[in-house]
């Protein structure tokens, strides 16, 4: 949970819902497609806002590299 929490807006109780929701890795985030948060934010709300935001897509293809 503790990476997920590197990129801007994801706080513990956030890293928990993803990790619950299968999301584990940088790599994970970064190959998201907006299909993927539209379905992601029907159990994660506010998730595709928090996303483009903090840009975690582009943020995540840094950090897993």
């Amino acid at each position: 949970m503790q990476g997920l929490a590197n990129l801007k807006g994801v706080g513990p109780a956030l890293a928990k819902k993803l990790n619950e929701a299968g999301v584990t890795s940088f790599a994970q985030v970064a190959a998201w497609t907006d299909a993927d948060m539209d379905a992601l934010g029907e159990t994660i709300t506010g998730l595709k806002a928090k996303a483009e935001k903090g840009d975690w897509i582009n943020a995540a293809k840094a950090l897993a590299s």
